[in-house]
């Protein structure tokens, strides 16, 4: 029995599997956030250990506030990494000396980079970070994660905010998808970027500017796909700055998302998306029970003004009940439509019909 059990162990499928099967299992468990995963793996026995030195397990840095030798860890996963491919994540709460360290001995394998993520308790600190990046030559590097906060006061710089993306990112040519999670907008973005998501989260501590963003937006030539996630303490803030606006157009947008609270109105009375295939709109907080006052409309008016391609629209929550046949009238080439929480007529249904508005309609998602 002691023999059998000794060769159960030897036939397991961990023993079994080939090593670069290991080594991509290894590679997802750094991906996913273990960050010790590769030192850890690589005591397990000798066949774990031979699969962990593959470069690309190591590829995965991670910089943590609570790292007790930051400096010499990165080392030993730049050593190992070799040339692979590097996706980084700075997530610190204090930003102490050895961190920036640390990430300069980062920042001295730029063309490597694919991925930063960075996250922050405030926004001087993404700052600082941000700050050394400048005039590195970071050809691969296509996403950008980030999330700061401003504290609301100025500083010796200027306003807390989160600056200098633009600067900082100049040479990174292959930069085309940016998050912020913030509770202000950056004041600038990186020309090369196609897919953006600006999320406002946490504290209203200063007024994030609905017009200075949709300026900056309209100077973005790449730009392909939008997401804007309002949380309900900025509604008014977006209510109060919309007057100020002005009418922008994203002349290449594919892609709109906007969830929010029911102030999709503000935002679509300001733009034009003469390209726009697929729109989604959602809104946060509890149902009203009643249609939403000015969206169908303001829904009405944006389409009509862009004229805009759209071949998916998807509605959570958003009822416009008897502005849908208007709509429909102006989208011909409308394919699909997702309704989640939303009412839907029966002369707006049928309008759907292949002999109605929309010729091209395929399919229908109703929840």
């Amino acid at each position: 029995m002691d023999t059998i059990a000794r060769c159960r162990g030897s036939i397991s499928l961990a023993r079994r599997a080939p090593d670069d099967v290991l080594a991509i299992i290894f590679e997802h468990c750094a991906a996913g956030g273990w960050a010790n995963a590769p030192l850890v793996l690589s005591h397990v026995c000798a066949k774990w250990r031979r699969a962990s030195f593959v470069p690309r397990v190591w590829s995965h840095i991670h910089l943590t506030s609570e790292s007790l030798h930051p400096v010499a860890k990165t080392r030993l996963w730049l050593s190992r990494a070799l040339q692979s491919p590097l996706f980084v994540t700075v997530d610190v709460r204090v930003l102490k000396p050895h961190i920036l360290d640390a990430f300069g001995l980062i920042l001295g394998h730029a063309p490597q980079w694919r991925t930063l993520t960075l996250n922050t308790r405030f926004v001087q600190q993404a700052n600082d970070i941000i700050s050394k990046c400048i005039h590195f030559h970071i050809p691969y590097l296509h996403t950008l994660d980030i999330t700061s906060f401003s504290i609301g006061f100025a500083t010796e710089q200027g306003v807390d905010e989160l600056a200098g993306l633009h600067d900082a990112f100049a040479d990174a040519s292959s930069l085309s998808h940016i998050r912020v999670v913030s509770n202000r907008f950056p004041p600038s973005l990186p020309q090369t970027v196609a897919e953006l998501s600006l999320e406002l989260h946490d504290v209203v501590s200063s007024s994030p500017s609905l017009s200075a963003i949709l300026q900056i937006l309209g100077t973005l030539p790449a730009l392909r796909s939008l997401t804007f996630v309002i949380t309900p303490p900025f509604a008014g803030i977006i209510y109060n700055d919309e007057h100020r606006a002005q009418e922008t157009c994203l002349h290449y947008l594919e892609r709109l998302i906007i969830d929010a609270p029911p102030v999709f109105d503000k935002f679509l009375q300001h733009i034009q998306t003469p390209a726009l295939q697929y729109l989604h709109l959602r809104s946060i907080g509890p149902p009203l029970g009643r249609p939403h006052e000015g969206i169908g409309q303001a829904l009405f008016q944006f389409i009509r003004s862009s004229n805009p391609p759209i071949k998916v629209l998807e509605l959570h929550d958003v009822d416009i009940r008897d502005d849908f046949e208007q709509c429909f009238l102006s989208m011909p080439l409308l394919e699909e439509l997702r309704l989640h929480g939303t009412e839907l007529s029966n002369d707006a249904l049928l309008s759907l019909l292949p002999t109605g508005a929309c010729p091209r309609f395929k399919r229908i998602d109703l929840r």
